[in-house]
């Protein structure tokens, strides 16, 4: 199982940077209004629903978010021991 599990996470990780590439290479050669997300699909040689799977649009492609964690919370939490701004 855990041989599947990491064969996956490598194919979506190659689907992913693979898209990202083919974005980047794209909006430098026709600039970022003129390219548009079937453009990209197509040039990473996926479908626009597989892109939509990796980068919610075109423009999460160039944005620099933090990494998410899955774990993590929605909304910061307090512990009852931590003073969470109040003094």
């Amino acid at each position: 199982m855990t041989d599947t599990l990491d064969w996956r996470a490598r194919r979506w990780a190659t689907t992913h940077q693979r898209i990202y590439d083919t974005a980047i290479a794209l909006f430098q050669e026709l600039g970022f209004d003129a390219v548009n997300v079937g453009q990209i699909a197509r040039g990473a040689e996926v479908s626009v629903p597989t892109f939509y799977a990796h980068y919610p649009s075109k423009e999460h492609l160039v944005m620099q978010l933090p990494p998410r964690r899955r774990s993590a919370p929605s909304s910061p939490r307090c512990r009852p021991t931590s003073r969470c701004g109040n003094a």
